[in-house]
């Protein structure tokens, strides 16, 4: 299992509305990859489906933890806002 494997198989079972199926996927992408990009977009994708499905409090301080980094790049930035502005409102 690669990576980007591990995240079409989260948004397989996303589909199929297997949230922590999902989740799995995602923390094992986490665990493979040794790129910072890469893990920070892992989380993203983790607060996401946590905020999707409800878990407000786990969204929250994935969200916080990743906003103190300073080298974000454009898309980990963009995705962060969206983030911030879902979980504000």
């Amino acid at each position: 299992l690669v990576p980007p494997t591990a995240m079409i198989l989260a948004n397989i079972a996303l589909e199929s509305d297997k949230y922590q199926s999902a989740l799995t996927y995602i923390d094992k992408g986490i665990a493979m990859t040794q790129d910072e990009h890469q893990k920070r977009l892992f989380n993203l994708e983790k607060a996401k489906i946590s905020f999707q499905y409800g878990n407000i409090k786990e969204a929250r301080t994935i969200v916080d933890g990743i906003k103190t980094n300073s080298d974000l790049n454009s898309s980990e930035k963009q995705i962060l806002e969206e983030l911030l502005g879902a979980l504000s409102g």
